[in-house]
């Protein structure tokens, strides 16, 4: 309850530019980095939904209720969900949408779960991307990001939020914890 009181405090006007920059420089400093264990992005994708469909030509797949993605460790939950895929049938893109969707995906052993949520979200499997985009926020512990659009990028370690004119993004750093044995 503390978080989304702090979080809906007006902050000081800054330069935006400037804000992104400070927060990257920030996380990169306190170790903050995204990143999904190497061995989930190689492992199948599993889709389980109330319907789907899927057309074998197109590789194009819809799927409505009750959504569940599962690769490696990471679960992306939904209400509705398109899935792309190119020739070889490998999937390039996820656009999920919920209330909220919701990503989850244990990034550093001993470590918490980093969980990220959006309205909707973009899952880019082959580039180890993610989008989370309207009223979005990334958890992982006591460390939160929110705002109208959060990317983060597993292979490059980097999470970012774009200027928008939906709102400003938000940030809290919590100290580091030493990790227990």
């Amino acid at each position: 309850m503390w978080m989304q009181d702090h979080l809906k405090k007006k902050p000081l006007k800054t330069n935006k530019g400037c804000l992104l920059s400070l927060v990257l420089l920030i996380m990169s400093m306190l170790n903050i980095s995204v990143y999904a264990h190497p061995k989930d992005m190689q492992q199948t994708i599993y889709f389980e939904s109330d319907t789907l469909s899927y057309n074998n030509e197109t590789k194009l797949g819809i799927y409505q209720g009750h959504i569940k993605l599962t690769q490696g460790s990471g679960v992306l939950t939904a209400d509705y969900a398109t899935s792309y895929a190119d020739q070889t049938g490998q999937v390039t893109k996820i656009i999920a949408t919920g209330n909220p969707a919701c990503y989850r995906a244990l990034i550093f052993p001993n470590r918490p779960k980093l969980i990220a949520t959006g309205n909707t979200i973009y899952y880019y499997p082959q580039k180890d991307s993610l989008e989370a985009v309207g009223n979005a926020e990334i958890v992982q512990g006591q460390n939160h990001v929110k705002g109208p659009q959060i990317n983060y990028d597993f292979k490059k370690k980097t999470v970012g939020s774009p200027i928008s004119k939906e709102g400003h993004t938000q940030i809290l750093i919590a100290p580091l914890q030493p990790l227990s044995s």
